[in-house]
């Protein structure tokens, strides 16, 4: 991943704090909707 070289560290650390979070709430959404599939093909 290249970064702009005019970023402060301080912008870099928020920017993939922001993509960590943006990740994280993806991965949950997708655990949590193939999980609500597999219920409903169990019954």
């Amino acid at each position: 991943m290249a970064f702009p070289q005019h970023w402060s560290s301080g912008e870099h650390e928020q920017h993939i704090e922001r993509l960590r979070q943006l990740t994280y709430e993806k991965s949950r959404l997708i655990d949590r909707s193939s999980f609500s599939h597999m219920e409903r093909t169990h019954h």
